[in-house]
């Protein structure tokens, strides 16, 4: 026979399933959008490493042409030098973002 607590224990743990179910809902869908934010974070990161190695290729390479020019070729190494600048300040722009803080 049914009796009325059995009724009322029956009703309790059907809320508190269905508490659970929305709760295990909730947790999936933040562990979802984590999963998302954190495979962005790192395409941004990606992207970002990606900048400043090709600036410093950019910085030794020209520095490293610097090095080898001798000085009767004055105008090639005033282009040289301003090339090698341009590529550091860009490579400290990226460094000072404010995408880093």
């Amino acid at each position: 026979m049914v009796t009325w607590r059995m009724v009322r224990d029956i009703a309790a743990l059907e809320s508190t399933v269905h508490l659970i179910s929305e709760e295990l809902d909730q947790f999936h869908k933040l562990v979802t959008q984590t999963h998302k934010d954190d495979r962005a974070n790192w395409r941004w990161l990606g992207g970002l490493t990606n900048d400043v190695v090709i600036a410093l290729e950019e910085l030794i390479r020209n520095i490293e042409l610097i090095q080898s020019v001798s000085y009767e070729y004055k105008e090639e190494y005033i282009q040289l030098v301003h090339e090698a600048y341009a590529a550091a300040y860009q490579l400290r722009e990226l460094l000072h973002d404010e995408r880093f803080y």
